[in-house]
């Protein structure tokens, strides 16, 4: 499907435009994930594309209920292990390890920064809304794209996780909008695009870059090139 086709589906120019980041903007090195992996399993034969995938599914795995005292990243390394072939106990230590690693999210999609120019150049204001242990001022100003923000909000901010609304109502309170009159664009169906529409937000994009979703209840692009096209329309 054409970006000039998704177009048709969205009902309105918005006045801002609010940005999941991990998996939408910065993605994780499914390299590091198979390292780390080997260290459990030497020899394995994963592809770094498939480890990655495989995270891109089981990120929301967190909302999976799962018997016995299981932390919120061990889910999320149960169901990339399983998905991958691996015991348990391995998905679980080999996720633990990857994400401890600094290097893990480390590949920014290139058009990441011309989508935001474009809509700031366009009068459309932007917003970071992310759910991330760290602080997510310091990624996005490490990948140099700090400065093409309005104002920029994460969990390690204080906020409950995505899917819970608080994020998105404080974002457009600040921004000075009705949530009618935002996009979001994110990777997840759950934290993102019904974390999105519980805020009333006007649309909900939904990144598709591992190709995860057969029928996405909503827009969909596969990368910020797609995303660019449909920019530059407005």
């Amino acid at each position: 499907m054409g970006a000039e086709l998704r177009l048709a589906a969205i009902r309105a120019r918005p006045q801002a435009v609010l940005f999941d980041i991990g998996m939408t903007m910065i993605f994780p090195s499914g390299n590091v994930i198979v390292r780390e992996i080997r260290r459990f399993v030497p020899g394995s034969d994963i592809e770094p594309a498939d480890a990655a995938r495989a995270l891109a599914i089981a990120a929301e795995a967190i909302h999976l209920h799962i018997g016995g005292a299981v932390s919120d990243s061990d889910r999320v390394g149960l169901v990339m292990g399983h998905l991958l072939g691996l015991p348990a106990e391995v998905g679980v230590q080999a996720w633990r390890a990857a994400e401890a690693c600094e290097d893990l999210y480390s590949i920014l999609d290139p058009d990441s920064a011309p989508v935001l120019q474009t809509l700031r150049r366009a009068g459309v204001k932007t917003a970071a809304v992310s759910n991330a242990l760290n602080c997510v001022h310091d990624e996005l100003a490490a990948f140099g794209l700090l400065p093409y923000f309005d104002i920029v909000i994460g969990s390690s901010d204080g906020y409950c996780d995505k899917p819970d609304p608080a994020m998105f109502e404080a974002v457009v309170e600040a921004l000075g909008i009705k949530p009618s009159d935002a996009w979001h664009v994110g990777d997840g169906i759950i934290n993102d695009v019904l974390g999105a529409s519980l805020a009333r937000i006007g649309e909900q994009i939904l990144v598709d870059s591992y190709g995860v979703y057969a029928k996405p209840p909503c827009p969909t692009v596969r990368s910020m090139r797609d995303l660019l096209e449909i920019v530059t329309t407005l």
